[in-house]
């Protein structure tokens, strides 16, 4: 998990991934041509008691966007970490986030809506208690090593969140987020917790750490499933291709030096099952890669070789390959961006570490429990586009109006400056 990226200052966080289609579980009727004669039918008359539905029924603006959503109040306690109490707006806020975060990848990927988030949420509130566990122990092992955000980080913190000049003013950010001040200062603090440990438990890689942790790799892959289906080839199949890339192997390790690069590139265009660009041909190239990019049998037999070593087969989930090991041309990144990279996974590892402590075992409330998290994301979902929505015609008004005044200040003034016969026409500039 990296640092949080701004997520306050996301503007237009749910217009923005395709409207967050509020229906995403309503199953709508199909339209039919009407009977060419209808019987009369007694008038129904609605059930008092019965559940409105989260996708038609009216927005309460009286209530702010939690209220509304989960029938919470913003203070109301969702989840404990080691002590450490996570209220409703925070909670809801990272949860919602998450949400259109997945949303928008899953429209990338399939280029489709979610036909149903009841499917996914149950995923989706795990994965946010996941996150605020990690920030959770970022934040108490801050105060442990003595390195909690100066007075100085938090006035610029405070500052940043309140002279923001992005879309919507702090209180609209508020308002749209469901974010008191207190928790607007929460999310938006979680980078400065997360710089400050890292710095304290974290230096500077060597070397040899770096190249214990950045590696670049050319393969020859015979895939031992059918990659239109993901199934497993045939026992035989599987033989062959076994056959096959034992012959390539014993042809590499007859030579060597720039003889087996030759060689190995000539075997990776001809024979292997790895991807291939629009014209059919492979990525001679290889990968550069970090510790945690490839699948594990990849990566071990990878950072086992030296430079310019030759693997044995290796068997992973994909196939057979055969792997060559080149020096690093950080063609991908410079250095210094691995070297951040090095000390974000080390402090990754560090912060799972410590949370796998008993202590830090989070506890959710019966509140959290208990909400209704597909309606929980129709209703944020649809008080956020409208109310957005409302925020972003009022500036544009506001920004035509000023406009408008603008242009009839330097109408007058041009009068005037041209009789003194200056020329401050849009041409003449």
């Amino acid at each position: 998990m990296k640092r949080v990226l701004s997520l306050l200052l996301s503007a237009g966080l749910c217009i923005s991934l395709m409207g967050c289609n509020n229906n995403l579980t309503v199953k709508q009727p199909v339209a039919t041509d009407p009977p060419e004669s209808v019987a009369p039918t007694t008038a129904v008359t609605p059930d008092p008691n019965a559940t409105p539905d989260p996708a038609t029924e009216p927005i309460d603006f009286t209530k702010n966007i939690v209220e509304y959503a989960s029938g919470l109040s913003q203070d109301t306690v969702l989840l404990t970490v080691n002590e450490e109490t996570i209220p409703a707006d925070v909670f809801l806020y990272l949860l919602f986030s998450g949400y259109t975060q997945f949303q928008y990848t899953y429209y990338m990927y399939t280029g489709q809506t979610l036909p149903d988030v009841s499917l996914y949420s149950a995923d989706l509130e795990a994965d946010t208690v996941t996150t605020l566990v990690y920030y959770s122990t970022l934040r108490q092992k801050a105060a442990e090593l003595g390195v909690l955000p100066t007075e100085e980080q938090l006035q610029e913190i405070r500052d940043g969140l309140t002279q923001s000049q992005g879309t919507y003013t702090y209180e609209q950010q508020k308002t749209l987020n469901g974010l008191t001040d207190a928790g607007m200062e929460y999310v938006a603090s979680l980078n400065a917790y997360y710089e400050n440990v890292l710095n304290a438990v974290v230096p500077e890689p060597t070397d040899e750490e770096l190249e214990n942790f950045v590696y670049q790799t050319k393969h020859i892959l015979l895939t031992t499933i059918d990659t239109s289906t993901n199934e497993e080839l045939s026992d035989e199949e599987k033989a062959e291709k076994r056959a096959t890339i034992e012959k390539l192997l014993a042809d590499l390790q007859a030579v060597e030096g720039e003889e087996r690069e030759k060689l190995f590139e000539e075997y990776m265009e001809t024979y292997s099952e790895d991807g291939r660009d629009t014209e059919g041909h492979i990525n001679t190239d290889g990968y550069e890669a970090v510790v945690g990019d490839m699948v594990p049998e990849y990566e071990e037999a990878s950072l086992a070789l030296p430079i310019g070593g030759l693997s044995d087969i290796v068997e992973s989930t994909y196939g057979y390959h055969i792997i060559l090991r080149g020096p690093v041309t950080y063609r991908e990144n410079t250095k210094e961006e691995y070297a951040t990279t090095y000390r974000e996974h080390q402090l990754d590892t560090m912060v799972a570490d410590w949370a796998a402590d008993e202590s830090m075992t989070p506890v959710k409330a019966p509140e959290l429990e208990a909400l209704d998290l597909n309606s929980f994301f129709i209703r944020f979902s649809r008080y956020y586009n409208q109310l957005a929505t409302e925020y972003m015609d009022a500036a544009q008004a506001a920004a035509s109006d000023a406009g408008t005044d603008s242009d009839a200040g330097s109408d007058s003034g041009a009068g005037t400056e041209t009789d003194a016969g200056t020329d401050t026409s849009t041409d003449g500039q």
